[in-house]
């Protein structure tokens, strides 16, 4: 699954979608950019908030530094048990 986000220039970039997950009752996502062949394009993973909204996702980028590290550390933790 992928999803595109402007960048702050408005250019639409592809990201695909590594996990969702929840934590302490918000959801998050691990993005990375993709080519056309939905092939990471490096290794710089994201993290960003999402809410759903129907059948789509409302996203937001993370302002707290402490929920940013709270959600990356899930990820890592999660990631290390697959």
């Amino acid at each position: 699954m992928t999803i595109i986000i402007e960048n702050e220039n408005r250019v639409p970039i592809e990201y695909g979608i590594l996990m969702m997950y929840e934590l302490n009752g918000d959801n998050y996502m691990a993005i990375v950019p993709v080519d056309k062949d939905n092939s990471p394009l490096n290794a710089s993973i994201r993290i960003i908030g999402y809410e759903e909204s129907g059948d789509d996702f409302d996203l937001y980028h993370i302002d707290g530094k402490a929920e940013y590290e709270m959600a990356v550390k899930a990820f890592r933790t999660l990631v290390d048990m697959i």
